[in-house]
């Protein structure tokens, strides 16, 4: 069995310089968690997902340079009709908060930019994949700071977990891990799946084609998001990011202050934790222990922890300002310094146009925080895994 982390790109022209960056995270951490695997190292892939409106020439003129490894997939036929079906305009979702605009793709507009978002749902039913990791464009699986050998070590130790469902019992079953969104109990932007099913994939799809919502009571209509998690004791476990999230503020699942709460981050909190009891797994914030594994930058050791101890923290750049890109006023030239200086480029710069426009940049930056430097605007710490 292979292992993989995926990502999506939808065609924005603002996200296409973070594949640079995003491949080679991504590279380097799959490579420490291919020979953590239990029994030795496995296939390795990574795997780019390109919704139907995207053309396809064009995203692997661009990823022949800055990730020429990648494996580009497409969604498939059914997908393609379960996600219609579920952004239908009469439905009415995939279109409150940041959502509601129209977005153009080389000349192809589509309703929503969170429409696209809902063929991440791809990677559940790839079931050649023993495991796979899926992370935006705008998370950083291995942090320049930390040391590889420890992200190795946690997960050769911390692995097993993977076999098992939120009760902890041993399972062979399909396991979701994850880490609450602000806004949402699940952040569809980085979690991990442990045997993918073709069955939980397939019952998706059914899903998207027929499941019930409104803003009150949520995908299923469920209830409220207080309400059920009163009714649901073990949502305390699988999801006690519920409790901390917008949604459950405002009683409300779906609602303009929460965005894609009614799109792939409600649709897919439902699917893995909600719905039918769920497939397993845990999602939550990082913990106290977690935070006491940040590196001291003039010792270079981990502080109040032992490396194998530390859970692996990525770091997820969700928001509307984006390292990879300089604002016109270069009011980020801070965060754009620390983020090139993480990042291998300059070798490219002959080849790749986003190479090229950093190297342009270089002589107008500052110079770059030491390593283990963390400011607020660098991103947030989120868990990867076990």
């Amino acid at each position: 069995m292979a292992l993989a982390v995926a990502t999506l790109w939808d065609g924005n022209a603002g996200f296409r310089c973070a594949i640079l960056g995003w491949c080679q995270s991504a590279s380097a951490f799959g490579r420490k968690l291919s020979l953590a695997r239990p029994g030795g190292a496995s296939r390795f892939d990574l795997l780019m997902l390109l919704p139907p409106e995207v053309n396809e020439s064009s995203a692997r003129e661009t990823v022949s340079t800055d990730c020429p490894q990648i494996i580009i997939r497409r969604p498939d036929a059914p997908l393609r009709a379960a996600v219609g079906a579920f952004s239908a305009p009469e439905r009415g979702l995939c279109s409150n908060g940041l959502n509601a605009h129209n977005v153009s793709v080389r000349g192809v507009t589509h309703r929503s930019a969170g429409v696209a978002m809902l063929y991440k749902w791809y990677v559940v039913g790839l079931s050649e994949y023993e495991l796979i990791i899926f992370a935006d464009l705008d998370v950083a699986l291995l942090r320049p700071e930390q040391p590889a050998d420890a992200v190795r070590a946690r997960w050769r130790s911390q692995w097993s977990q993977l076999s098992r469902d939120a009760t902890g019992a041993t399972t062979t079953q399909t396991v979701v891990l994850g880490d609450r969104d602000p806004v949402a109990a699940f952040n569809a932007g980085l979690w991990t799946i442990a045997r993918p099913s073709t069955e939980l994939y397939e019952e998706g799809l059914r899903q998207m084609h027929q499941v019930a919502f409104n803003r009150t009571h949520g995908f299923g209509l469920l209830g409220r998001p207080k309400a059920v998690a009163a009714a649901r004791p073990e949502l305390k476990a699988t999801l006690p990011g519920l409790r901390r999230s917008r949604v459950f503020k405002l009683n409300e699942w779906g609602t303009p202050r929460a965005p894609f709460s009614d799109c792939d981050q409600g649709f897919f909190g439902f699917m893995f934790f909600l719905h039918r009891g769920g497939v397993g797994g845990r999602v939550g914030p990082v913990n106290a222990s977690g935070k006491s594994c940040h590196l001291n930058v003039t010792t270079g050791k981990y502080l109040r922890a032992r490396p194998a101890d530390c859970a692996h923290l990525a770091r997820h750049r969700y928001g509307t300002t984006k390292p990879w890109r300089l604002l016109r006023g270069h009011q980020n030239k801070g965060e754009v310094a620390n983020y090139l200086s993480g990042i291998r480029h300059a070798h490219l710069a002959n080849t790749s146009v986003c190479a090229a426009q950093f190297a342009a940049w270089l002589p107008s930056l500052p110079p770059a925080l030491p390593l283990g430097t963390h400011l607020k605007h660098q991103g947030h710490y989120q868990r990867v895994g076990p």
